[in-house]
């Protein structure tokens, strides 16, 4: 199965209002949820809702320090959603399993829809199958905490698009790469899976080795 994340890192600032949004755009492009599952310390309380916005729902992820997890009745799609109020983060993650639908473009409808209308630290995507690659060229040279090296898809926000480099990306002949308000898009290859073939790979490693370098904090 072509399992495919995507992974949000939200602002501190106008926090709560940049979850709903994702909410919003989750109810627009993806099958409506039926359980929601709130993730408490000392077990798990789960019901039944028909929309990413159910008032129940929105309640419990303000109030719970360790975020909802959203699934569809046949279970086609995984939304991972976590939240922690206390510290002022907010991450979101969503699994596509499914087939039936074009996951590359979804992605990428899901992702310009976020950096048209708010501020984020950072999104990637990647295939779920890629740990043999990342263990073998990552593992002892990662870049930045979040960022060990290049995925498929990313958006540098400010802070990350500075450590990375800044606008010294763009000479990477290797990506495609967009300045977007303060941060980059970088596109590696065109599809997520290029990285299972050789030249995809290959691409990778060049990619990564055209990076500029990490600018220390």
């Amino acid at each position: 199965m072509k399992e495919i994340s995507l992974y949000i890192e939200f602002n501190e600032t106008k926090l709560v209002d940049n979850i709903l949004f994702f909410l919003g755009v989750c109810e627009e492009l993806l099958p409506s949820p039926s359980y929601c599952e709130v993730i408490q310390s000392k077990g798990v309380k789960e019901y039944e809702v028909n929309s990413f916005l159910d008032d129940r729902l929105i309640t419990d992820l303000k109030r719970s320090k360790y975020g909802i997890e959203l699934r569809d009745e046949e279970n086609v799609l995984k939304k991972s959603i976590t939240i922690n109020l206390d510290t002022d983060t907010c991450s979101a993650v969503i699994n596509f399993e499914n087939e039936y639908y074009n996951k590359v473009e979804l992605i990428k409808q899901i992702v310009k829809k976020i950096l048209d209308n708010i501020t984020i630290k950072w999104i990637r995507a990647q295939p779920n199958n890629t740990k043999k690659f990342f263990r073998e060229h990552y593992r002892g040279n990662k870049r930045t905490p979040d960022f060990p090296g290049l995925y498929w898809l990313q958006y540098y926000g400010a802070e990350e698009f500075a450590r990375q480099g800044g606008k010294a990306i763009l000479d990477n002949p290797y990506i495609e790469a967009q300045l977007i308000k303060d941060g980059v898009f970088i596109q590696v290859g065109k599809s997520p899976y290029d990285i299972h073939t050789p030249e995809g790979e290959a691409l990778m490693i060049k990619a990564n080795a055209a990076m500029p370098p990490v600018v220390k904090d």
